[in-house]
Order: structure tokens, then C-alpha cells, then sequence
């Protein structure tokens, strides 16, 4: 079962500062629990703790583990998912400032240049922690947080190095085209033949170049976001199987429930109840421990 705690900051202070906090998270996933196409308006970095999974930007994709990372930056496309059989469990931090993208660059981080790698993780971990004690709004803690954003690429800075840019593997322009396609329509009754005539491109090709660089069908690809949105609204809302089902993008309620049961190992009803007895997201402070307690003897 997946977990996960993230906190977003309300801000209090009205003028532009030079780094400010913006909001900041952990989660261990599920396997292909994946994020995107998106596009963010602030920086964000992740560091993987453990398992693996590919980030996917600008026509590249990196393939990614444990104390290595990535940097979203404001404005741009980007797609990142879990591996199938090892998928990761990474924290964030997302910032803003005047001076955020001249910080990263002196550290190495730039629009050519997204992914590193950490000698530890801790430190990492630790900073995470305390902003999370800081979530009361008030300006003495958004002080705290804005704080903690420095000392958290400061320690990037100490123990981080760039990836080579030969890591990534280039993804051919018409596979993000549909990664994007299939990501906004995937409710709808799609299937391959759709996706390559939104995109004007011979369907066989498509299948073939999708499954090579995007490492799965563009059925299962599909299906898989179908899955993850009804696991998503099975936790957090109160909508009955068939409804889930239908808004997911799944015709038949019976097809849905043994499809999901294949892929999450328990019916639609016992996955609601399960995610309702943590309350949808796991408590911030029983995540951490377990992650601290993991993390730091690691170190």
C-alpha cells in the first residue's frame, strides 16, 4: 500500500524574497504510480531513497535509484514514474525566489542538466522532517521554512554530483505527444488507434517505438492511469464502485474490479477500506519515523 505526507505551505509574507519555500513531501509508491505530463510553476527536487524509476523531460528520460535525484523546473513538461517490480520511495522540496535559478546553477542544476547524485541521504531526510514541525501559519515559521530551503540545497551542493548527460536516453517527440494524449484522455473510451490518429502516426509504429522507450504497452500504459485515478478516488472520496469505475474510464464494473484486483492485489472495497483506516494519507509523523529509522542507520 502506498504511503505518503506532504505539506503546502499558505504563505504569509506578500513581498518577493530571494528563496521561498513552497511545499515539500515523502512517498513510497506503488509500482507505475507515476506523475504527469505536468507542468509546475515552481523548482522541485527529489531525492530517491530507495527503488527506482524514470524521470522524463524535454524529449529525455533518466533512468533513476536510491541517492540519485532530479530538479523540476518552472514551466516545463515533465512525466516521472515508478518502476514496475522496485518502485521508489523519494522526498521533495519545492521552492521559489528571484535567486532560486542562479542557486541552482552554481550548483550544477540547469535546463540541460536535471538529475545527480547524493553520498547521503539523512541529512536530506532530516531537513524534511523539520519542515513538517513547521506547519502552523504564522511568519516566525515561514522564517523556519525559507530557511530550511537553503540548508537543504546547501547540502546538495556538500554532497551532490551532477549526472552525466550521456545517462539519459532520448525519447522520440511523438512518444511524449502521447504520454501527454493518453494523460489527458484517459477517462475517456480511448485506445491505441486513437492515440495514433491524435497524433498522426502509423498506429504499428507507435505500439512499437511506445513499448521500447516508454518500457510498457500503450494498453497497459493506459490502463495503469485508469487504475491509479480509481485507487486515488476510492481513497479520497466517497463515490460507489460503479461510479469509480466510470469515471476512471472503465465501461464494465465487473472487467474493473478483477482488473484492479490483478494489479493491487485486493478488491475495489477492500482498498477503500484499508486507505480509510489510515485516513488516506498515512500520518506525517509515523511516515518519518519509519523513514528516519530506516535512513539514518544507512548512513
Amino acid at each position: 500500500m502506498e504511503k505518503s505526507a506532504y505539506f503546502i505551505k499558505t504563505e504569509i509574507a506578500n513581498e518577493e524574497k530571494t528563496l521561498s519555500f513552497s511545499f515539500c513531501g515523502a512517498a513510497q509508491t506503488m509500482p507505475l504510480h507515476s506523475f504527469g505530463p505536468a507542468v509546475r510553476d515552481t523548482y522541485i527536487v527529489h531525492i530517491v531513497l530507495s527503488g527506482k524509476g524514470y524521470y522524463m523531460v524535454d524529449n529525455r528520460k533518466f533512468q533513476l535509484k536510491a541517492y540519485e535525484g532530479f530538479c523540476i523546473s518552472p514551466n516545463e513538461s515533465t512525466f516521472y514514474q515508478a518502476d514496475e517490480t522496485d518502485p521508489w520511495t523519494y522526498i521533495w522540496l519545492g521552492f521559489s525566489g528571484t535567486q532560486a535559478k542562479a542557486i541552482l546553477e552554481r550548483i550544477g542544476i540547469s535546463a540541460t542538466n536535471q538529475a545527480f547524485s547524493v553520498t547521503q541521504i539523512a541529512p536530506f531526510l532530516k531537513i524534511i522532517t523539520s519542515c513538517f514541525k513547521k506547519n502552523e501559519i504564522n511568519f516566525s515559521n515561514e522564517l523556519y521554512l525559507d530557511s530550511y530551503t537553503y540548508a537543504f540545497l546547501a547540502e546538495l551542493m556538500t554532497c551532490g554530483t551532477m549526472i552525466e548527460g550521456t545517462k539519459y536516453q532520448y525519447v522520440k517527440p511523438f512518444i511524449c505527444e502521447s504520454l501527454d494524449f493518453l494523460y489527458q484522455h484517459f477517462t475517456e473510451p480511448i485506445n491505441v488507434n486513437t492515440v495514433a490518429k491524435a497524433i498522426a502516426i502509423n498506429q504499428n509504429y507507435l505500439s512499437r517505438i511506445f513499448h521500447e522507450q516508454v518500457g510498457m504497452t500503450i494498453k497497459d500504459y493506459l490502463m495503469t492511469l485508469r487504475i491509479n485515478h480509481a485507487a486515488d478516488l476510492l481513497a479520497r472520496s466517497d463515490l460507489s464502485i460503479h461510479d469509480v469505475a466510470e469515471t476512471s474510464g472503465f465501461s464494465d464494473q465487473q472487467g474493473f474490479a478483477k482488473y484492479f484486483k490483478q494489479k493491487k492485489g485486493c478488491t475495489p472495497s477492500d482498498y477503500r477500506q484499508v486507505r480509510h483506516e489510515i485516513s488516506g494519507e498515512i500520518e506525517a509523523t509515523t511516515l518519518f519515523q519509519e523513514l528516519l529509522a530506516e535512513y539514518s542507520t544507512t548512513q
